[in-house]
């Protein structure tokens, strides 16, 4: 190869992936994350309106945004021992920044988030002592760490953002369990636990209504099983379920109205699930057959993101493609 075109190929720009999509409550705008030091604000026509900067160096990965669309806050990859920013939406400058502080100037900053009881605190898992934390969004501060089980890892959590219920996974209990940081009424409906294969477990999420529990699970190297789980006397009983053959899931999320599901697979697919019945309803290819790595519903419509190494809006009941939005490069 003459040495021209490989000085060409080496400072040519490359193509970041997306690694986390996020909407505003509003719909007008979508906040995207390449786990590079940036975090670019796409309205839905595909106009880049803003590209917030961290520290050289980071990876922003998962970013979330609070109910009333005031503020954007997302975790730092770098695994380093410096804390996530949080902005405001309104000036697009950084407001506080939060982790688990040991001293101060460091801290061990969370390895994945999201905003709880409407946009007043953050909840999230520190990187490296794995443990379930509740932060102040406003000032940062750390009010509140859940207490493990046993000493094992913390593997992941979700919640619903209205509320404060907190499914997570415990290393060594091979349990899901729930906890709530308000309202222990809310335990009393659903049990202290969910009852899965919680090694088999990939990814699970709440309905907005907070009646449901969604988990995918990967009994089988080329089939995702989905579980819809419901509060029953102080239980959580498994109200539907699915086998999707000859797919890998790699992200979920329930429509604005809790009638439709969407998952994305390894190889670009994008199903759509009947949470009542479990049945799959459509399933079409997107993303040019690369893995799907975020996706993310509207608010008010049956419009859904997905990313990769574009973001495709979609028609979420008929699979058409709206719109193609191509992210800057490297």
């Amino acid at each position: 190869m003459p040495l021209a075109l490989v000085a060409l190929l080496v400072l040519a720009p490359k193509q970041r992936s997306i690694v986390d999509i996020e909407i505003a409550p509003n719909d007008q705008w979508m906040a995207v994350t390449t786990a590079s030091d940036n975090i670019y604000i796409y309205s839905f026509d595909g106009k880049l309106l803003e590209t917030l900067h961290h520290r050289k160096g980071s990876a922003l990965i998962d970013v979330e945004i609070s109910d009333d669309g005031s503020l954007l806050a997302c975790s730092n990859a770098d695994k380093t021992t410096t804390p996530a920013p949080v902005w405001s939406t309104k000036t697009w400058k950084e407001v506080t920044r939060f982790g688990l502080y040991y001293s101060k100037t460091k801290c061990d900053p969370p390895s994945g988030i999201d905003f709880a009881a409407k946009g007043k605190y953050i909840i999230g898992c520190t990187t490296f002592s794995h443990q379930l934390v509740c932060w102040d969004a406003r000032t940062g501060e750390a009010i509140y760490v859940q207490r493990k089980k046993k000493s094992g890892t913390m593997y992941g959590f979700t919640l619903n953002p209205h509320g404060t219920l907190v499914a997570y996974r415990e290393g060594g209990t091979n349990v899901v369990w729930l906890t709530d940081f308000e309202n222990p009424k809310t335990i009393a409906e659903w049990g202290d636990s969910i009852p899965v294969d919680a090694s088999k477990m990939k990814r699970s999420k709440f309905s907005h209504d907070m009646k449901r529990y969604l988990v995918v699970s990967e009994p089988f190297a080329t089939s995702s099983q989905f579980d819809i789980f419901q509060p029953s006397h102080g239980k959580a009983v498994r109200s539907a379920h699915a086998i999707v053959k000859n797919f890998a899931n790699r992200d979920i999320t329930w429509s604005y109205d809790d009638k439709l599901i969407w998952a994305g697979g390894l190889e670009g697919q994008i199903i759509c699930v009947d949470p009542e019945s479990g049945h799959l309803i459509k399933h079409w290819k997107g993303n040019q057959g690369d893995p799907i790595h975020g996706m993310e519903a509207l608010h008010h419509s049956h419009r859904l993101v997905t990313g990769g190494k574009d973001v495709d809006l979609w028609d979420g009941d008929t699979g058409k493609l709206i719109r193609t939005i191509a992210l800057p490069k490297q």
